[in-house]
């Protein structure tokens, strides 16, 4: 990935910033690309490393669409190492490795976890006054109605 390149090392004549302000924001933009690289695309860390803000960062990515194509450049680096790990835990054989990835990349061939629900509803649904009565009854303590035996 280019970071430096002649053309975003000039000063843009039709900015409203003085080309010693231009000048910081190609240097800054700069850093924060080189130190999203070590860091692998980490936000928080790449700031620091830089000592510039996260609100300077993001109004970079909002302004500037070769810096934006350039973080996403290094969002796919970061993407890369990551899955170079999984398919070392998946060479090791590691079982939830093997299962995680079966589940987010398999799902075509039937590696996939599904919940199944029972959606049966009858034409006489229940009615607001069918809810409240079924309910009062559902309280109800049960009582014992005991039958008077007959004395003979």
């Amino acid at each position: 990935m280019e970071i430096i390149t002649k053309k975003s090392t000039k000063p843009d004549k039709k900015s409203h910033l003085t080309k010693k302000e231009q000048l910081r924001t190609i240097y800054n933009k700069q850093k924060l690309l080189k130190s999203m690289i070590k860091c692998l695309g980490n936000v928080t860390n790449a700031c620091k490393k830089t000592g510039l803000s996260r609100e300077t960062y993001y109004s970079y990515l909002d302004n500037d669409k070769k810096f934006k194509q350039q973080i996403q450049d290094i969002s796919d680096i970061r993407l890369d190492h990551v899955e170079s790990k999984l398919d070392k835990l998946i060479d090791n054989d590691d079982p939830k490795a093997i299962m995680f990835f079966l589940k987010t990349k398999g799902k075509t061939r039937g590696y996939i976890e599904r919940t199944e629900v029972d959606a049966n509803v009858r034409d006489d649904r229940l009615t607001g006054k069918h809810f409240a009565e079924a309910w009062k009854t559902a309280n109800e303590k049960p009582t014992q109605k005991l039958k008077k035996s007959k004395k003979n």
